[in-house]
């Protein structure tokens, strides 16, 4: 997801699934979940697991749609918290305009069944002759079933391009905000650096106050190994944002780059904090990622991942 439309599914982001638990092992033990060889490079389901205390577990899934074009139309997942009793799903659908291979829109819907809140995100897309993403422009909304809460925002993305470099302008305001103290209008600046079609280094300027007055948020730096990312050959990858997020990628519809992650380090300026994921890549004969792994945001002895599965089109 992007930087501005973190504060509608961050609690999501960080879920892990324990009703439907499934254990599985990659190199051994228990196998129910396991990827055979590959017979294409489309990605079919992508498996979130969590290994804690000895035992792995699936955490969420992610499932793949398309049509006959082999466009994306449509990706559903299902997450839950280990420590909460409610599962929390979704789904993203692209739209396209006859047969045009980039989307101009998605709608995304995600509940939280024992929050009894509903978020949905409707984002438009422009393209420039070189099939690279210039605007995207969405309005969030989410509410409370059961209560009169609903908030509703609009967030405005526009990108330039130069020579190994990628810059952003960025504006999340609110049209209805229960609570405008806590969540005023925000602006962003952020630029990007392209080496081989990957986001190697970034830094992010972000003004609560106007448009015009910004600080340094966070900077990142990435990288990445040499084997073919599966989302970057998708076709929706053209709409995803090209900027790195503060909090590391959401693998399903963020940010992609040509290749898979090896590490990926933020700081902070202000408070002097900073972060480095290191991920540990297992790839199938073709070169495509087949596992990856790195420590636990809530815990960096436990390990988190993504088993990927494909299929052919």
């Amino acid at each position: 997801m992007k930087k501005n439309h973190c504060a509608l599914f961050a609690i999501l982001v960080t879920l892990v699934i324990t009703s439907c638990q499934k254990e599985f092992s990659v190199e051994g033990g228990t196998t129910i979940i396991s990827p055979t060889t590959v017979d294409s490079n489309y990605l079919d389901t992508v498996y979130e697991f969590s290994t804690r205390t000895g035992i792995t577990d699936t955490t969420a899934y992610y499932s793949y749609k398309y049509d006959a074009q082999k466009r994306v139309v449509s990706i559903n997942w299902q997450w839950s918290d280990f420590l909460l009793p409610y599962q929390d799903s979704g789904s993203i659908k692209y739209l396209y305009n006859g047969t045009d291979s980039l989307p101009y829109k998605s709608y995304m819907v995600a509940t939280y069944d024992g929050m009894l809140v509903f978020d949905t995100l409707n984002t438009f897309y422009t393209y420039d002759n070189s099939a690279r993403l210039i605007k995207d422009s969405s309005i969030a909304s989410d509410r409370g079933t059961a209560t009169s809460y609903f908030r509703v925002r609009q967030y405005l993305n526009l990108y330039n391009y130069a020579a190994g470099k990628i810059t952003r302008q960025s504006s999340d305001l609110p049209i209805i905000e229960p609570t405008p103290s806590a969540y005023p209008p925000g602006f962003t600046l952020d630029t990007v650096l392209i080496s081989n079609k990957n986001p190697v280094s970034s830094v992010s300027y972000f003004s609560k106050i106007n448009n015009t007055s910004f600080a340094k948020d966070y900077e990142t730096v990435i990288t990445f190994d040499n084997n073919p990312s599966p989302y970057y050959k998708l076709n929706i990858s053209k709409s995803f944002s090209p900027i790195p997020l503060a909090e590391g990628p959401y693998f399903f519809m963020d940010f992609i780059g040509k290749n898979n992650f090896t590490s990926y380090n933020t700081n902070y300026p202000v408070s002097g904090s900073n972060s480095t994921i290191i991920y540990t890549n297992i790839y199938f004969g073709n070169g495509y990622i087949k596992k990856t792994s790195y420590p636990s945001d809530f815990d960096p002895t436990f390990t988190d991942g993504n088993i990927y599965t494909y299929k052919a089109l």
